[in-house]
C-alpha cells in the first residue's frame, strides 16, 4: 500500500505561550496521521526562533525554605529516554532542578518536644493491649518459602482489588491459547483520516520523523444507532486563537486555574504543537506515546475540556485501576465547579443512575465504562459523548482486560456520530497500528521532564543500562545483597524510594530490614525517632487493630512500611498518603497491587525481576521504572534491577529489547467473542449477518493480531474466512441457548435494511448479486436478542454466567428464601468463581456446629457434607467435581465467611475461623458487593421486582461489610467499620449529624458513649475528629452539588416539553 509522509516544518514556539496564541507562531499546520520529533534533527533546531524556551512550573509559596534553584538549559542526553522506542524522539527541553526538602532524617532528629506537644497522638498507656510483635525479631531467612501457587494467586487478588473486574475469566473446557503467527496481517480495508490539506509531499515510507495518512476507504462501517449524527471533524467552525481572551480555544480562567491550582503556567513545546493542530482542534481523534511523566494527561484534559465547553457534549474518561479513576475524579471536582459541568465517578460501587442531562465529564474504570456506553445506547442518549479519554491505551494487550477495551472503542468506532478518541500511553511500540485502527492521528515522543537513568545490580556490581559496570558496592563494604540493597534505600537523604518485591511476604521481611538498619543508625546518632507526621500515622494505624497495622505503627517512625494486597482499605490509605505527603520514605510494594496507585518516588528498585511467578516483561518494566523522578523535586530518576547471576543475561536483555506489541485479546477466549457479539446485537449495532461481518471487519485484530483460542478453530485460513467461521459459530451458539433470535425478514425488506444501516457501498454489492446481503441466505435474517439476552447484557454477564444466576434465582423464587438469618442471601450475593480457598478440615467441624436454620438453609442450597468429609479426609478430586452439589458446597462456604463479616465479625477473627488471609476476604467482599449489583440489574431486566428489593438492600452492605444501621456513617471518607460503630453510639446516625459537631464535642462523645477498653476510642484524638468532621462536611457538599445537579436536569427535562 501506497504510504504518504509529511515532513513537519520548522516550529516556532510562542515567547510565552500566553493564552495559548498564536499571532507570534508560525506555525506549519499539516493533516497527517503520525507526528514524530528528534532531538538529533539539527536542520529544525538551527531555524527556531526561540525567544523564551516554554517550560512548567509549580506553583509554590515564597519561602525561603523552599526556593527554587533553575536548572542550566543544557542538552541531555538521549538515552533519557524511557519508552524503548529506537530512533524516534521529540525535542527535549530541560526542567527546572528544585532543591531537596525535608528529608526523612530531619523529622527524626526533631528532639522529644513532639511527644509531648501531641498527647493523643500516641497514649503512654498500653495497657490491655495485646504485646505487638516486634519487627527486630526474625529474618527473611527465618520465612516459610511460598509456593508458586500462592504467589499465583496473591497477584490475582492483588489485580481485582486494583480493578472492576468482577468474575476471574478463565479458558472453556481447558483450551489453551496460542500465539496468532499463522494468519496474514494485513488489514482487509484501509481505515480512514479526512484529508485536510491537498498540499502534501510524498516521500518515502516510515515514521521517519513525519506523518503518515491514508486515503479515504470504501467500506468504512457507519451504522445507525437512532441518534441524530453529530458534526464531523471537517465541518466544524475553525476556534479562533488570535483572541488574547482564549487560552488554546478555551476561556482564559482555564489557564487561570491551571496556573493556580495546579502550578502550570507554560506547556512543554509537544504539547502545544499537538493541541494547536487543526484536525485535532477541530475535534478529531489522536493517539500519542511518551514517557512516564512527559505531561500527557494535560493533552487529554484540554481536548476534554474543548468538547465540554465548546461543543457541549459529555466526555468519558477512562481508566485501568480504582485508585488511579477515584483520584481523577477528585482533581477534576474541583475543574467542573470553576467551568460548570458535572464530575460523575462510575468505579467500584460508585454510580448515580440516572445520569445527568447536563454535560458531565464520566470517570470509569474499563468495566464501567463499557456498561455506561452500554447504557446510553439503550436509553439512545449516546449522541450526547463528543469525546473520549484512555489512559493507559497499552491495556488493550492486557490478557484479562484488553478485550473490554477493545470493545468499548469498537462501539465507537461503529457509531454514526464522531467522537473523539484521545488515548495515550507510555509503552506502545505499535501505535501507529492502534491509530490506524482508530482512525486517528499519532505522536510519538521520548519528552521526560525528569532524566531516568536505568541499572542492573549483579552481585555488587552496578551495570549502567545493564551493559557497562559504572561503580562496585562491594568496594564500598557492602557484599551481601541486603546490605547491598538497605544502602541504595539509604544512600540519597531525604529521596522517596519505591521497592518492588514479588510476593507480600517479601515486601514485609524487605521493610523490617531497611527499618532494622535505620534504627540502628538512629541508635547509633541518639536520634528521636518520632516527628509529628508519623505520630499522627502510628495512632491511626494502631486505632485498626490488627496483626499488620501493629507492625506497621512500629516500622513508620523510621521511615519505612510495606504496601500489599492483604491489608485492609484503611490501611492501604494512610500507607499511600502517607508516602505521597513524605512521612514515609521507603515503601516496599508488590509490583500487581501498585501498579493501580500513582506512587511516584525518586528511585524505585527491584528486589527480583519477578512478578509473582512470571518474568517481567518490558511493557510492565517500563511502567514500574517510570515512576523514578519527580517533576520538579528530582534531577533525575533512578531505577536499579536486583539479579542473580542466572538472571543476569535475561535481566540485562529486557532492559535493551524492544517493548512488546499491543496486539487484540478479543479472540483469546471463545467466550468473549460470544460476549461481544450478544453485547453488540442487544444494543443495536448489529441487526443482521452483513452487519456482524462489518463489526469483524472492524475489531484492533485486523491491525494487530493476537492470541485465537483453539477452541475457534481458527486454523490456517486467511482473515476474512477465519472471522466467517468464528462469527457463524458464536452467532449459532448463542440461538442455540436462547440468548438470541435469528427472524427471518421478507426478501424485498433485506437490502433496504442495510442501505439504513451499513450505507451505499453495501446496497450496490447487493445489486450485484452477493450473496451474502441481497436477501437470498443468511443476510436475510434479523438478529435481535432474546429478553435473556438483553438481561445478561444489561447486568454485565457473560453467557455461562447468566444462565447460571437465571438457574439458581428461578429455583430460589419456587422455593422461597430464608430471611431469618443473612446466610441464604449472602450464598446468592457470592460471586461464582472460588473467592477464598476452602479448608475442608475446617469446613466440616463448622458444618458440625450449624444451628437449625443454617442447617435448612444448606439443605436448601444442596451442600453435600459427604463430599467435604472425604474431602477433609484427603479423598476426591482436587480440582473438585463438576457437579452442581460440589459447585453449592465450596460456594457455600465462601457465604458462611461473607454472612460473618456483615455482622461486623472482626476480619481477624474470620481470618482465624476460616483459614484465609485479609486479602482474600476483601476480595470476596468488593466481588460480591459487585456481584449483587449486577443480579440486581438482572433481577429488574427480569421483572422479578420483589426478589430485585431483596437484593438491593446488600449492595451497600456489602461495599462497606457492616450491618444496615451504620451503612449512612460509612459514606465519610476513611471512616471503617469500627469507628462508624462507635460513632452510633455516640448518637451520630448521618454525616450530616456529624458534621454539624465541634471537634471537642464529637471527641467527648465518643470517650463517653464507648467502651474505655475499645482500641477505636483509645486512639481517637482530637486530631482525629477534625479528620471525621472535615470529610463529614466534604459529604455533605458533595451530597448538595449532586442535588442542584438533579435539579438543574430536571429542570432542563420539563423546560424540552
Amino acid at each position: 500500500m501506497r504510504k504518504t509522509v509529511v515532513r513537519l516544518k520548522t516550529f516556532n514556539p510562542p515567547q510565552q505561550l500566553q493564552g495559548g496564541n498564536s499571532s507570534s507562531v508560525q506555525l506549519t499546520r499539516t493533516n497527517a496521521n503520525i507526528i514524530t520529533g528528534n532531538d538529533n534533527d539539527k536542520s529544525r533546531a538551527s531555524s527556531r526562533a526561540v525567544t523564551s524556551v516554554p517550560e512548567r512550573t509549580l506553583h509554590s509559596a515564597a519561602a525561603p525554605a523552599l526556593q527554587r534553584v533553575k536548572r542550566g538549559r543544557e542538552e541531555l542526553p538521549q538515552n533519557n529516554s524511557a519508552s524503548g522506542l529506537s530512533g524516534v524522539g521529540a525535542v527535549i527541553i530541560p526542567s527546572s532542578q528544585f532543591s531537596e526538602v525535608g528529608p526523612w532524617s530531619q523529622f527524626m532528629r526533631k528532639g522529644a518536644a513532639d511527644l509531648t506537644a501531641h498527647p493523643h497522638a500516641v497514649p503512654t498507656s498500653t495497657e490491655g493491649d495485646a504485646p505487638p510483635r516486634d519487627f527486630c525479631d526474625g529474618d527473611e531467612d527465618d520465612m516459610p518459602p511460598v509456593s508458586q501457587e500462592e504467589l499465583q494467586r496473591e497477584a490475582e487478588e492483588d489485580m481485582r482489588l486494583s480493578t472492576d473486574v468482577i468474575l476471574t475469566p478463565g479458558t472453556p473446557n481447558g483450551n489453551t491459547c496460542e500465539p496468532f503467527s499463522s494468519v496474514s496481517a494485513v488489514p482487509t480495508c484501509t481505515l480512514t483520516v479526512p484529508s485536510l490539506n491537498s498540499e502534501v509531499s510524498q516521500i518515502s515510507t516510515g515514521l521517519d520523523y513525519g506523518n503518515v495518512y491514508g486515503h479515504v476507504p470504501f467500506g468504512t462501517p457507519v451504522i445507525n444507532d437512532n441518534v441524530p449524527s453529530g458534526p464531523s471533524a471537517s465541518a466544524l467552525p475553525r476556534p479562533s486563537v488570535d483572541d488574547p481572551d482564549f487560552f488554546y480555544d478555551l476561556p482564559v480562567s482555564v489557564k487561570d486555574f491551571y496556573a493556580t491550582r495546579r502550578g502550570i503556567k507554560k506547556l512543554y513545546n509537544w504539547q502545544h504543537e499537538v493541541l494547536m493542530r487543526d484536525d485535532i482542534r477541530a475535534g478529531g481523534s489522536l493517539v500519542y506515546s511518551l514517557p512516564t511523566s512527559g505531561g500527557k494527561t494535560l493533552v487529554a484534559e484540554i481536548s476534554l475540556l474543548r468538547c465540554l465547553i465548546n461543543r457541549g457534549q459529555s466526555c468519558l474518561f477512562v481508566l485501568p485501576f480504582v485508585s488511579l479513576a477515584e483520584e481523577k475524579t477528585d482533581a477534576m471536582i474541583p475543574l467542573g465547579d470553576v467551568l460548570g459541568f458535572t464530575v460523575d465517578g462510575h468505579y467500584s460501587t460508585r454510580g448515580r443512575f440516572p445520569l445527568p442531562v447536563s454535560k458531565a465529564v464520566f470517570v470509569c474504570t474499563i468495566e464501567k465504562a463499557n456498561s455506561l456506553v452500554n447504557h446510553m445506547l439503550e436509553e439512545n442518549t449516546i449522541g450526547r459523548i463528543g469525546t473520549i479519554v484512555v489512559d493507559e491505551l497499552h491495556m488493550l494487550g492486557e490478557t484479562s482486560r484488553g478485550a473490554t477495551l477493545e470493545l468499548l472503542l469498537t462501539k465507537l468506532l461503529c457509531l454514526r456520530h464522531k467522537v473523539q478518541i484521545i488515548g495515550m500511553s507510555a509503552t506502545i511500540p505499535n501505535l501507529p497500528d492502534i491509530a490506524r485502527w482508530l482512525r486517528a492521528s499519532c505522536y510519538i515522543g521520548n519528552y521526560r521532564p525528569v532524566p531516568l537513568r536505568q541499572y542492573a545490580v549483579v552481585g555488587g556490581e552496578v551495570l549502567e543500562d545493564g551493559r557497562e559496570v559504572c561503580r562496585s558496592l562491594v568496594a564500598a563494604g557492602h557484599t551481601s545483597e541486603n546490605s547491598q540493597l538497605v544502602f541504595l534505600t539509604t544512600e540519597v537523604k531525604g529521596a522517596s524510594v519505591l521497592v518492588f518485591c514479588a510476593s507480600r511476604q517479601q515486601t514485609v521481611s524487605t521493610a523490617r530490614l531497611i527499618a532494622r538498619s535505620r534504627k540502628e543508625e538512629i541508635d547509633k546518632e541518639g536520634g528521636v525517632r518520632y516527628n509529628a507526621p508519623s505520630l499522627a500515622l502510628v495512632a491511626d494505624l494502631r486505632a485498626l487493630d490488627s496483626e499488620e497495622s501493629s507492625l506497621l505503627s512500629q516500622l513508620v517512625p523510621y521511615g519505612v512500611a510495606f504496601h500489599h494486597g492483604g491489608l485492609v482499605a484503611e490501611e492501604r490509605t494512610l500507607i499511600e498518603t502517607a508516602f505521597r505527603r513524605r512521612s514515609i520514605g521507603v515503601l516496599c510494594c508488590t509490583s500487581t497491587l501498585a501498579a493501580g496507585v500513582n506512587l511516584p518516588a525518586r528511585r524505585v528498585i527491584f528486589k527480583t525481576p519477578f512478578v509473582a511467578v512470571d518474568f517481567l516483561t518490558k511493557s510492565r518494566y517500563l511502567q514500574m521504572c517510570g515512576r523514578a523522578g519527580r517533576a520538579g523535586l528530582d534531577e533525575f530518576g533512578e531505577s536499579f534491577l536486583f539479579l542473580s547471576r542466572k538472571d543476569r543475561n535475561r535481566g540485562c536483555e529486557l532492559m535493551q529489547q524492544e517493548v512488546e506489541a499491543c496486539v487484540s485479546q478479543l479472540l483469546e477466549e471463545k467466550s468473549t467473542v460470544e460476549r461481544a457479539l450478544l453485547e453488540f446485537v442487544a444494543i443495536g449495532l448489529i441487526r443482521s449477518l452483513s452487519d456482524a461481518r462489518k463489526w469483524g471487519e472492524n475489531i484492533l485484530f485486523h491491525h494487530a493480531p493476537g492470541p485465537i483460542d483453539k477452541g475457534l478453530n481458527a486454523g490456517s485460513v486467511a482473515v476474512p474466512e477465519m472471522l466467517e467461521g468464528i462469527i457463524q459459530s458464536a452467532l449459532s451458539k448463542l440461538v442455540e441457548r436462547g440468548l438470541m433470535q435469528r427472524l427471518s425478514r421478507p426478501a424485498a425488506d433485506a437490502s433496504r435494511a442495510d442501505s439504513d444501516v451499513l450505507g451505499d457501498s453495501d446496497v450496490t454489492n447487493a445489486k450485484n448479486g452477493d450473496a451474502k446481503n441481497n436477501g437470498t441466505g443468511d443476510g436475510d435474517a434479523i438478529l435481535s436478542s432474546s429478553p435473556f439476552g438483553s438481561c445478561s447484557v444489561r447486568s454485565c454477564f457473560g453467557v455461562e454466567d447468566a444462565l447460571i444466576v437465571r438457574l439458581e434465582l428461578e429455583k430460589l423464587q419456587q422455593s422461597g428464601l430464608i430471611l431469618a438469618d443473612d446466610l441464604h442471601m449472602c450464598y446468592f450475593v457470592t460471586p461464582l468463581r472460588d473467592p477464598i480457598d476452602v479448608d475442608w478440615s475446617i469446613y466440616r467441624d463448622i458444618l458440625s456446629q450449624l444451628n437449625e436454620t443454617r442447617q435448612r438453609i444448606a439443605s436448601m442450597i444442596g451442600v453435600d457434607e459427604f463430599y467435604v468429609n472425604q474431602r477433609a479426609m484427603g479423598l476426591g478430586d482436587a480440582g473438585g467435581n463438576g457437579g452442581g452439589r460440589a459447585f453449592a458446597t465450596r460456594r457455600f462456604y465462601a457465604a458462611l465467611a461473607l454472612a460473618d463479616l456483615l455482622n461486623e465479625v472482626p476480619i481477624g477473627e474470620v481470618e482465624q475461623r476460616y483459614r484465609c488471609n485479609r486479602g482474600q476476604l476483601q476480595n470476596l467482599l468488593r466481588s460480591a458487593s459487585m456481584f449483587s449489583s449486577s443480579i440486581t440489574s438482572f433481577c429488574r431486566a427480569m421483572e422479578w421486582y420483589s426478589l430485585e428489593a431483596v437484593l438491593a438492600s446488600f449492595v451497600k452492605r456489602l461495599g462497606f461489610g457492616v450491618k444496615p444501621d451504620i451503612i449512612p456513617l460509612m459514606e465519610i471518607k476513611g471512616v471503617q467499620p469500627g469507628r462508624a460503630r462507635a460513632l452510633w453510639r455516640a448518637g451520630f446516625k448521618d454525616p450530616a449529624a456529624v458534621a454539624a459537631c465541634t471537634p471537642a464535642e464529637l471527641l467527648k462523645r465518643m470517650k463517653e458513649a464507648n467502651p474505655p477498653d475499645s482500641k477505636v476510642v483509645k486512639y481517637f484524638s482530637i486530631r482525629s475528629a477534625v479528620v471525621v468532621l472535615r470529610e463529614a462536611n466534604a459529604w455533605v457538599q458533595q451530597n448538595i452539588r449532586e442535588k442542584k445537579g438533579d435539579l438543574a436536569d430536571i429542570t432542563l427535562q420539563s423546560s424540552a416539553y
